[in-house]
């Protein structure tokens, strides 16, 4: 007996039913609709949206055409020669493998020097291209574009170049490092005082030191002079001068004089003196002979 073959369940309800395709297909026919009017943009747009949803090769090749009629020739190029890869047995390969040599023929290779070498990254016409070093050459339709070159810790640059057909264009550029530090040269009209910076030496007038920008304290001492301590700032990218004028340390000396002449033994000096005087003139004026003695010069001396 022949068992009849089991049954197939009844869909599910919940499942979300894949319609990508049917979507594609609306975007696709309008891509063809808005390209037969002249709406290049619109049309691109349309089959970008097609594409996504599902990447046929036909979709990604209208892509490329409607890329060259908005004379985006690098995309193009990249897009006509992703159909040619995906679809080599394709009836119009021929006619596209043309289409790629004429738009090859009106781009120019820009052959970079560029400092740094590595990690800059590139925009030609606002459209981001990548960061150096490129995967391949980098080609630029003719006609005035405009090159921007960006990388971090340096200012970005933009050159704008009239690019011609057939020649390759050499981009030049050294991007400037984004300062970080100033200078700071400080003099002073002491000789040889030296110089602290956050409370290390650094060195004895005239100097110039080169710091990170903010803040810092400055020190400058010299023997004899009063020293200078003080706040210091730094500003990015500038160079300041920084005068410092050390005071003299003035020491008040007491000349060596005799006592008899210091201040505080005057007053006494002169009551000894007068006594002195007093005493002197009593003491060298003559005595009389004392009563009941030998008269002066008599006796003998044994």
């Amino acid at each position: 007996m022949k068992l009849p073959p089991p049954a197939t369940p009844p869909p599910d309800p919940n499942k979300p039913v894949d319609d990508s395709a049917a979507k594609a297909k609306v975007h696709f026919d309008n891509g063809n609709a808005l390209f037969a009017e002249g709406n290049y943009a619109g049309a691109l747009a349309e089959y970008t949206a097609s594409y996504k949803l599902r990447p046929l090769p036909i979709v990604i090749k209208n892509i490329g055409l409607s890329q060259q009629r908005l004379f985006l020739y690098v995309e193009a190029l990249e897009s006509l020669q992703k159909y040619v890869d995906q679809a080599p047995d394709a009836a119009d390969v021929a006619e596209t493998k043309t289409i790629i040599v004429e738009i090859r023929n009106l781009l120019v290779e820009v052959r970079l020097a560029l400092i740094p070498a590595a990690g800059v990254l590139i925009k030609v016409d606002g459209r981001e291209i990548g960061k150096t070093p490129l995967p391949k050459s980098l080609l630029v339709a003719a006609g005035s574009r405009t090159f921007e070159l960006s990388i971090d810790g340096y200012e970005a640059a933009t050159q704008t170049l009239t690019v011609a057909a057939g020649t390759p264009l050499d981009l030049k550029a050294e991007l400037k490092l984004i300062p970080k530090t100033g200078k700071i040269r400080i003099t002073s009209p002491v000789l040889r005082a030296t110089v602290s910076i956050d409370g290390k030496p650094v060195g004895i007038v005239p100097l110039e030191v080169e710091l990170s920008g903010g803040g810092h304290t400055l020190e400058v001492i010299a023997p004899d002079h009063q020293p200078h301590r003080g706040e210091l700032v730094v500003t990015v990218g500038q160079t300041r001068d920084v005068a410092i004028a050390l005071d003299k340390i003035v020491v008040l000396k007491t000349a060596n004089k005799p006592w008899y002449k210091k201040w505080y033994v005057v007053a006494p000096i002169g009551v000894v003196v007068v006594g002195a005087g007093v005493g002197t003139f009593i003491a060298t004026r003559p005595e009389d002979p004392i009563a009941g003695t030998l008269a002066p010069g008599a006796g003998k001396i044994q």
